[in-house]
């Protein structure tokens, strides 16, 4: 017979569904979303977390699902897989000019990069100079703690890693 449930963790980690499995084996973590993809409880509304464009919008349901890390990955790949499992509009989450660096993106201000996946892989978190204070003020709750090289001659690593920080109260 197995033990009974324990009690919720206080906090999960939240990535792309395909992350799901691999971050629970190895690190025992609770995440928002796995492998079992649309199948997962509440997949629409965590999902859409990574394509939110508001930062202040993401920390704020991230905080109201007891989110304390996201996992970022390639938005090419995030962004575009996302839109059509929550059956949006393909063709406008779709990354369609490269940048210098190699990243297709459709420009500051599209759909992708205004995605959170896009503004903490691509940019760290860096704001925009049209994000609103409120979206700054968010951003900065967003540390970033770690990332996974992909190979030493590719120009970004394959996932990284941020922690949302607390909201900072007042004196």
């Amino acid at each position: 017979m197995t033990p009974p449930p324990g009690p919720e963790p206080s906090w999960g980690v939240l990535a792309p569904w395909d992350y799901g499995h691999f971050i629970l084996g190895l690190s025992g973590r609770a995440v928002a979303l796995n492998n079992f993809g649309t199948w997962h409880p509440g997949f629409a509304r965590k999902t859409l977390i990574l394509l939110e464009g508001s930062p202040a919008r993401a920390a704020a349901e991230m905080d109201a699902l007891g989110l304390r890390y996201i996992v970022t990955t390639w938005p090419t790949d995030v962004v575009s897989n996302a839109a059509k499992a929550l059956h949006l509009d393909s063709a406008s989450w779709a990354p369609v000019l490269p940048i210098g660096d190699g990243l297709p993106v459709s420009g500051p201000g599209s759909l992708v990069e205004r995605t959170m996946d896009a503004r903490l892989f691509v940019r760290d978190g860096r704001p925009y100079e049209f994000d609103a204070p409120a979206d700054r003020a968010a951003l900065r709750r967003f540390r970033k703690i770690w990332e996974m090289p992909m190979s030493p001659d590719e120009p970004f690593p394959d996932a990284k890693l941020f922690e949302l920080l607390p909201v900072a109260s007042g004196p």
